[in-house]
């Protein structure tokens, strides 16, 4: 099981949309390993937003708990909150730990 993440760098969903914008990157990550209920798969992800660099992180929260990470219970709540985003396209990892990075088509690289 991944290691529990501490939250001083926690981001809101309009944050995260920000920083896509300016050229970050968004991964999902998969807390449990997902299973099929019959009409669905259901699991625990999180978003992340990763700097051009790969340097730092800032984990989407939620706007109650800032101190918690959102955790995400099922693909069609990752899909969705991607596409909301404006993705035409995402990738999740199916096992727990791992990671799977997405990019925004079209979002400003950054200005060096």
């Amino acid at each position: 099981m991944p290691t529990k993440i501490e939250l001083p760098n926690g981001v809101s969903e309009e944050g995260l949309r920000e920083l896509v914008e300016q050229g970050y990157t968004t991964e999902v990550v998969c807390v449990d390993d997902p299973h099929y209920t019959g009409q669905n798969f259901t699991g625990k992800w999180n978003i992340r937003a990763v700097s051009p660099d790969g340097d730092s992180e800032m984990v989407l929260v939620t706007q109650r708990k800032t101190k918690e990470p959102r955790d995400i219970k099922t693909i069609v709540g990752v899909i969705n909150l991607l596409i909301g985003m404006g993705y035409d396209a995402v990738s999740l990892p199916m096992r727990a730990g791992g990671r799977r990075p997405n990019r925004k088509r079209g979002a400003n690289p950054p200005l060096d």
